[in-house]
């Protein structure tokens, strides 16, 4: 059985069974002046827990409505002037960290006949929300397999429990890190940062083997049983003084574990419609200039994950232009011509 913070898979099952999987789907129409219009729907058990960046400025039009399963379907659209003004909004709502940032960009190219557009839209990478960095704990190789969204790197077990435990050693580090201050500023010779210091190991022994909180239960606060293994594990009573900051700890890691598990669960599907032919694209399905990605959630634990697509406009208008001022040439030339015979 696989291990999270010392927490089996079924503790996914477990939020599975009472929210469901939330679902994402972003559209957004590029039109051919570089501004473009956003509609997000959200199909969710918890509106305000995605950790999709929800609009919060003002100028969008949002309606809610019931879904299955107890679920709202949250519905928001809005016209921006330009990709950056998109990208402003988005870089407000994802706030100090609670939600995944995203970047969109629009580059525009002018070529006579032609103009050419590229738009990306970057997921960015929450690899920095862990203290064990992703280069201290894995090879270069197998950050580049884990880092790949193709179907065939999903099979290797060997690399999924070495993801697994990676992140039951952060959490543990997070753990361990915030009870070395309580204790460093507990003060009692009794239990000392080097008393914990020395018995880290055994900590983090007792955290892998789930001996430790009952998520199957949901569990967020210590109970007595738990108290008494952290006190024979460590050594010492005085665990029971400091019982309150435990909670508080263990509370907010789990406000993380489920917001990882959100990321981990939620199914986030963007669209976008270009302006012209669609001539490049990294996008699997293409249907005229709408293109669909399914995001890789598994990526984003360790690289950005970027979306893009090039497109031509005909510039027709330049193109009569051209071809009125040739004729207006060509004609100017023939008089001359022939002014110049008489």
């Amino acid at each position: 059985m696989k291990k999270m913070f010392g927490i089996s898979f079924i503790f996914l099952s477990v939020i599975i069974f009472f929210t469901g999987c939330d679902e994402v789907e972003t559209t957004t129409k590029v039109h051919k002046d570089g501004s473009c219009t956003r509609s997000v729907v959200l199909d969710s058990s918890d509106v305000e827990k995605s950790p999709y960046p929800l609009p919060v400025s003002a100028g969008w039009d949002i309606q809610y409505t019931k879904s299955e399963n107890n679920h709202v379907m949250y519905n928001a659209s809005r016209h921006f002037k330009s990709i950056e003004a998109l990208a402003h909004d988005l870089e407000k709502s994802a706030g100090n960290g609670s939600k995944i940032s995203i970047m969109p960009k629009l580059e525009k190219r002018f070529r006579w006949f032609y103009t050419y557009y590229r738009y990306s839209e970057d997921y960015n990478n929450i690899s920095s929300r862990f203290l064990i960095t992703k280069e201290e704990y894995f090879t270069p190789e197998e950050i580049k397999l884990l880092s790949n969204s193709s179907d065939s790197t999903k099979t290797d077990k060997k690399l999924d429990d070495k993801f697994d435990e990676w992140i039951t050693s952060n959490f543990f580090e997070s753990f361990y890190r915030q009870l070395r201050q309580v204790v460093e500023d507990l003060g009692d010779p009794d239990f000392s940062p080097g008393l914990l210091e020395s018995k880290k190991e055994a900590l983090y022994q007792v955290f892998y083997k789930d001996e430790l909180i009952s998520l199957d239960d949901e569990q967020t606060t210590l109970t007595d049983k738990d108290m008494v293994i952290l006190s024979e594990t460590l050594g010492t009573r005085v665990v029971y003084q400091i019982r309150n900051e435990l909670d508080h700890i263990i509370a907010g890691l789990m406000r993380e574990l489920e917001w990882l598990a959100a990321v981990q669960l939620t199914d986030f599907n963007q669209i976008v419609v270009m302006p012209g032919l669609i001539i490049d694209t990294n996008a699997k399905t293409i249907e005229g200039s709408k293109l669909t990605w399914d995001v890789d959630n598994s990526v984003l634990f360790f690289s950005d994950y970027q979306m893009w697509v090039e497109s031509r406009v005909v510039n027709r208008g330049v193109i009569v232009g051209t071809l009125l001022f040739v004729l207006l040439l060509g004609t100017m030339l023939i008089i001359s011509v022939k002014r110049q015979r008489i």
